[in-house]
């Protein structure tokens, strides 16, 4: 894992309602996803994101971070801490701008939170992807993420729990 990418070309910062306008446009670019997921972004739903947290978490427990480069955001981050147990990091939505896809951001982005969650102690990562979104199961599996049996139904669809145990 590489350990860092601030400094090297991407400025990483939280995103506030302020920067929607800009989250909506990276999301209307992604298609895929979202026809998976059976919904369009709106700036209602993404203000919804910006503070939506699992039962037992806090806004402090959450992360909904934006990776910019040359001030153009290419990436999100929604990365929870300590869910769904204390030894567990769990990313909630990780969303590359179309237009950068294929350059290995996303890439670098995982292997990032890889390594500042094993720095900070944490023995696993989990996520969740859409059952049958291959392209996205595939980028997982790639990192080491893998299906550890557990599902759960959301409307219409379901998620896979997918999880990684970082070396000690």
């Amino acid at each position: 894992c590489s350990s860092d990418l601030k400094g090297a070309y991407m400025d990483i910062r939280r995103i506030k309602e302020e920067d929607l306008n800009e989250v909506l446009t990276l999301c209307l670019g992604n298609k895929e996803y979202y026809d998976y997921l059976h919904e369009q972004p709106t700036i209602e739903n993404l203000k919804a994101d910006l503070s939506a947290v699992p039962p037992g978490k806090t806004v402090d427990d959450k992360y909904f971070m934006g990776f910019y480069e040359e001030n153009h955001l290419v990436a999100i981050l929604d990365f929870i801490l300590r869910y769904p147990s204390d030894d567990t990091a769990y990313i909630g939505w990780l969303i590359v701008d179309q237009q950068q896809q294929g350059k290995g951001i996303a890439s670098q982005i995982v292997e990032m939170i890889c390594a500042r969650s094993q720095q900070a102690g944490f023995q696993k990562i989990e996520l969740g992807c859409i059952k049958g979104y291959a392209h996205a199961q595939n980028f997982w599996k790639k990192h080491g993420f893998l299906p550890n049996g557990r599902s759960k139904q959301m409307k219409d669809i379901t998620i896979l729990v997918l999880s990684k145990t970082l070396e000690s």
